[in-house]
């Protein structure tokens, strides 16, 4: 709900831009190129700095420090539903790619917005992870011996994967179209960026308010990067 509070005024502060839009005709420039190496930038960041490159502070980890919130999801990692919601990621991003491309070579641009709200997104989240230190669900369990060299294990808050799928899905409904796509469409991806956070609870890899923090962040990233770029 915070994330939402959050992300739903900057959406409506950009109705007015948003709706002048319709009739440009977008195409890629300088602005693709600088946002897009911003964002590897801030991804490989946290790794060229070792920011908290350290072993965590135990193995397992006191349930009862979590709140009680996210305490229900404490879990082992479930490696086949991870790889659902990485394969859901990418099936969101093809499917998006697809039908933004069908409008034509003047919307070509839209696929290039979507791509880099998404890839500032999981920069973003790569950033804040580090410097939060979030331990995951699995340093809470008895597999926290195995997990606690893994330096991913204290990358937890926010969650990329939801941060890339709110990103994805917020360039889709932005995109401005000549002819509007059909309303079912837009309800698919929302829906399938919302399984995206489900699957990652599930997975054991995330707290519910992992994937709340991701989502807002892909959120603001999308509205953002619209706001710079066009």
């Amino acid at each position: 709900m915070r994330g939402a509070s959050v992300c739903l005024p900057l959406i409506l502060l950009c109705a007015n831009e948003l709706a002048a839009m319709q009739a440009r005709d977008h195409r890629l420039g300088a602005w693709d190129a600088v946002l897009s190496a911003g964002a590897v930038g801030i991804y490989a960041a946290p790794h060229l700095f070792s920011i908290n490159d350290h072993p965590p502070s135990c193995a397992p980890c006191d349930r009862q420090a979590v709140p009680w919130l996210d305490r229900w999801a404490i879990a082992e990692p479930r490696d086949a539903v991870d790889v659902a919601s990485t394969a859901l990621v990418l099936l969101l991003a093809a499917a998006e790619t697809v039908d933004l491309a069908r409008s034509g070579p003047a919307h070509y641009a839209e696929i290039g917005y979507v791509a880099e709200s998404a890839g500032w997104a999981l920069g973003a989240a790569e950033m804040i992870k580090a410097a939060v230190a979030r331990k995951r669900p699995v340093l809470y369990t008895a597999g926290a011996l195995d997990a606690q060299g893994d330096l991913d294990a204290q990358r937890s808050w926010p969650s990329g994967h939801a941060a890339v799928a709110a990103a994805l899905v917020t360039g889709y409904w932005l995109a401005p179209r000549e002819r509007p796509a059909p309303a079912w469409r837009r309800w698919v991806v929302l829906g399938g960026a919302a399984t995206v956070g489900m699957l990652r609870v599930a997975a054991g890899r995330h707290f519910p308010t992992d994937v709340v923090g991701g989502a807002a962040l892909g959120v603001v990233s999308a509205v953002t990067v619209r706001v710079i770029r066009f």
